[in-house]
């Protein structure tokens, strides 16, 4: 342990090891991960940094893959000074109904209506108006490198804007990443057999 408290390798092998996950410890050219299962889903725990010129910034990453049903995609953010010039420029945000979430945070996306139905979770909204991740979406991943994802298989991605040491964050977006998985099959959004591949 350094003066500055845990490491986040650590804090994570810890925490993976009170969840029943699993922990590669990283190094100079890697970054620790941890896995943990969720029904027929795989849950990964990781480091995220965005380079930008001499600056970077490094972020707390859950990421999951599933095999979907439709084509919903959407992305959620933190309300900001941005988000409201946005508005005023035509871009069109989802109200869920859940006072909290929606005086924090953004939503849109490409169906309304499924939008709706899958944040209608008062748990679930009530943990990301808690938490204010940094972003939550559904994408088809376009590596620069690397494969592409098989066909029909997506990427659930929440990005938290600063490396989680503290344990009950951690069980709390973790949290927020089992209801999220759960949701997508109760909203028939994701298919709930494994997809074939984990993070």
């Amino acid at each position: 342990m350094s003066i500055f408290g845990p490491s986040y390798h650590d804090v994570w092998q810890a925490f993976s090891e009170e969840v029943g996950g699993t922990f590669e410890r990283g190094g100079f050219a890697k970054a620790s991960k941890m896995r943990v299962g969720e029904g027929p889903f795989t849950i990964a725990l990781e480091t995220y940094t965005i380079s930008s010129g001499e600056d970077s910034d490094t972020y707390t990453r859950f990421r999951a893959y599933f095999r979907e049903q439709g084509a919903l995609r959407f992305g959620a953010g933190r309300r900001s000074f941005l988000s409201k010039i946005a508005a005023l420029f035509g871009k069109r945000y989802v109200t869920t109904g859940h006072a909290a979430f929606d005086e924090v945070m953004v939503l849109w996306g490409n169906d309304e209506e499924q939008l709706k139905a899958y944040f209608n979770d008062a748990r679930f909204c009530q943990l990301l108006a808690e938490l204010r991740p940094y972003q939550l979406s559904i994408a088809r991943n376009k590596p620069l490198l690397g494969p592409q994802l098989p066909e029909g298989v997506v990427e659930f991605c929440l990005l938290h804007d600063k490396l989680v040491k503290e344990p009950e964050r951690l069980r709390k977006l973790l949290e927020v990443m089992r209801l999220a998985l759960q949701r997508l099959v109760k909203v028939g959004i994701a298919v709930n057999v494994d997809p074939g591949l984990a993070p």
